[in-house]
């Protein structure tokens, strides 16, 4: 019984928690101002797009009353895609429903209040019959017989409700499948760039800044901005945030994004090592050096694969679609190994800069023309573990969501024109942020080290390595 009693306890826990935790963040919620506002941009009238706005009950339950926006309190419910129901008949005073389920609803009170009218009016008529019966033993039995039908009829309609409810709420809620408009909810990049163009942002603080606040400060923040004059601060476009600053998203609620924006072509925002916040340097393919998975004990990655420094000799080969990859002729660049790295936290820090509009056009060239161009690829040469064996060198494209580098294959691979062929082209460079710079961090944990085939044919499975073989 105690066992019993403490999983019922857990269980109901368990429902306050998860009821609280719907109640916080529900996509479904608007301010009245901001469900206007999408449903005007939408194409919606003015009139149109307020009766768009729901506040009943069930949305009160979820959204609450109302939201503190900058210093004001603004209604909060649901949003609907489109204008409520209204009907050109009155019922009980009654014209414009939510949908046909709140109509259907309505009816059902509406016409037990009818009913009821009928009944008294059947009993009546009933008992008039009964008294002008004169004791006629037919006459007092058909009256009996509407009397007694009237009343169980009331009371079938009566307890109906009760009945379906109790066999399944969805008989009696008649609730159809809705669709509200979604409140975005920013479960976004960590950098501005890569953010959907449509959500304008607004400047927070310097990055070294903004990472010392905390989450309600930056919600406040946010609540200061969204309630400004002018409808508030955001309007930045996302891609244009500068780098080093820490931008605010509208209709993020407190959510930031990092600033990714340089004003010169050929320049690369990322931290440097020692650098309290990111700046724009002068390469066209930058980033950090790291592993994830560091153990400090043994003085290389975890799993033993690689040893500190994780890698230098930084390169850039353009690859054609038919996968062939020739280098492209380097300016200048910064061997990880020479370039200030951080031996306590090990991370090393590169760049390749100097590549020009030519470079690109004389890939696009070699290829046979920019439809032959599949992009570029940065590449370096791992450290192994063991001293005695030759380092590895890798291709490394880009997840351009989070600006983290990818492995795709290794260069001592007779097929590696083929697995470079069959990778995803958004894994490449392209050559636009060639030009005007991409920020690539390297978590050396990601990269496989490659022994023999079997470790290729489990290391670039998702890009079908079998089919080269």
């Amino acid at each position: 019984m105690k066992t019993l009693y403490r999983i019922v306890v857990l269980v109901f826990l368990w429902n306050i928690v998860s009821a609280s935790a719907a109640l916080a963040v529900d996509v479904r919620c608007w301010t009245k101002s901001a469900c206007i506002k999408a449903r005007t941009d939408s194409g919606a009238t003015t009139q149109e797009a307020a009766s768009g706005f729901y506040d009943g009950p069930d949305a009160k339950a979820v959204c609450g009353e109302t939201v503190q926006i900058g210093t004001k309190n603004q209604p909060a419910g649901f949003c609907l895609p489109a204008g409520k129901t209204v009907t050109q008949i009155s019922f009980g005073g009654k014209t414009t429903f939510l949908h046909i389920g709140e109509f259907i609803q309505f009816m059902y009170k509406y016409g037990f209040q009818i009913a009821i009218v009928l009944a008294i009016f059947v009993v009546l008529v009933a008992g008039f019959e009964w008294i002008q019966s004169r004791g006629n033993s037919e006459g007092i039995k058909s009256a009996q017989n509407k009397i007694y039908k009237a009343i169980m009829g009331l009371i079938l309609y009566a307890i109906s409700y009760t009945i379906l409810n109790m066999l399944s709420p969805a008989f009696v809620n008649l609730r159809l499948p809705q669709v509200w408009m979604i409140n975005p909810i920013h479960l976004t990049s960590q950098f501005c760039d890569r953010v959907v163009s449509s959500t304008p942002v607004a400047k927070l603080a310097g990055n070294d800044e903004a990472r010392l606040l905390t989450i309600a400060e930056k919600k406040k923040k946010y609540t200061e901005i969204e309630g400004g004059e002018s409808g508030g601060g955001f309007t930045i476009t996302p891609e244009r945030a500068d780098c080093g600053n820490t931008y605010l998203l509208a209709r993020g609620n407190g959510t930031t994004c990092e600033g990714m924006a340089c004003s010169l072509e050929g320049n690369t925002c990322y931290q440097r090592v020692g650098n309290p916040k990111e700046t724009c340097e002068m390469a066209n393919v930058a980033g950090r050096i790291y592993s994830s998975n560091f153990d400090a004990n043994a003085g290389s990655d975890f799993f033993g694969s690689w040893t500190w420094k994780w890698a230098n000799e930084p390169e850039v080969y353009y690859v054609c679609t038919d996968g062939s990859y020739p280098k492209i002729s380097l300016g200048q660049g910064n061997d990880p190994d020479n370039d200030q790295p951080d031996e306590a936290k090990k991370i090393q820090q590169y760049n390749v800069r100097n590549l020009t509009q030519t470079h690109i056009d004389n890939a696009i060239s070699e290829c046979g023309g920019k439809d032959k161009l599949k992009g570029f690829v940065l590449s370096l040469d791992m450290n192994e573990n063991l001293e005695f064996t030759a380092d590895e060198r890798h291709f490394i494209g880009v997840i351009k969501q989070n600006h983290l580098g990818i492995d795709l294959g290794d260069k001592n691979n007779w097929d590696a024109d083929c697995l470079l062929k069959k990778a995803p082209p958004e894994l490449f460079i392209s050559p636009e942020e060639l030009r005007k710079g991409i920020r690539i961090d390297v978590d050396v944990s990601t990269i496989e080290d490659i022994d023999d085939e079997s470790d290729r044919i489990r290391a670039y499975a998702q890009f079908d390595y079998t089919s080269c073989l």
